[in-house]
């Protein structure tokens, strides 16, 4: 008496689910480290819409395209677009370019805060905060190219940048 083994065989539509999610968690993988590499390149908050790109963020963004399109992937916006999400995520992850992660409970949820009066929030609060509204236009405007960021503003957001890093606040510049 001989013994047979068979082994069961994937249908074609399973090889096919198969390889769509295999594909899907390379990319999404892919894509989250792209958009951790381009965060390591750069000094302000690119991901935000709006925000003019620097030289090298734009290169960078011209030449994922060209691949893109050579792939003749259909829809190269979408593509950057989920790159710029994760780019957030990541710079509110390690506190990037000023991103502040939002305060969770021990279940994972955000916290909802209470809004301080000005009398009751810590001076250092007061500090924090509103050197970081100023250090977010700044950013902003300087990214825009908009001609109000002169070289007085510059100067006083070097100094800015500086009261920041002096309080331990890490704006990944």
């Amino acid at each position: 008496m001989s013994l047979v083994i068979t082994t069961p065989t994937l249908s074609a539509i399973e090889v096919l689910r198969a390889r769509a999610v295999e594909s899907e968690s390379t990319v999404y993988g892919a894509r989250i480290a792209y958009a951790v590499g381009i965060n390591d390149m750069a000094d302000i908050a690119w991901y935000t819409d709006g925000q003019k790109l620097p030289a090298a963020i734009q290169t960078e963004k011209d030449a994922y395209y060209k691949a893109l399109r050579a792939i003749k992937y259909t829809n190269p916006s979408n593509a950057w677009g989920k790159v710029k999400d994760y780019a957030k995520k990541d710079a509110i992850a390690r506190g990037l370019f000023g991103e502040i992660a939002p305060e969770v409970s021990a279940t994972g949820e955000a916290v909802e805060t209470v809004a301080e009066t000005r009398d009751t929030k810590t001076l250092t609060l007061r500090y924090f905060e509103d050197l970081m509204v100023l250090h977010k236009a700044s950013v902003k405007k300087a990214g825009l190219g908009d001609p109000e960021y002169t070289d007085k503003i510059r100067t006083a957001h070097a100094f800015l940048i500086q009261a920041l890093k002096s309080m331990g606040v890490d704006i990944g510049i």
